[in-house]
């Protein structure tokens, strides 16, 4: 199984969705901060539940 990686056009595609369910503009500067930062810290790698899991601890 390939490795998800975060890219400007899943992040363009998480705000388009975020907008479609109503979420303020708020909501989404906070979810998109948090990303973004999640991004930077993995250095363009593989997103998996053991790098969420070093992020959150």
């Amino acid at each position: 199984m390939r490795a998800k990686r975060i890219t400007t056009e899943r992040i363009a595609a998480f705000v388009r969705f975020l907008q479609q369910e109503e979420r303020s503009s708020g909501t989404i500067e906070n979810y998109l901060r948090d990303v973004r930062q999640f991004a930077a810290w993995m250095h363009g790698g593989g997103v998996n539940k053991e790098k969420v899991a070093q992020w959150n601890g």
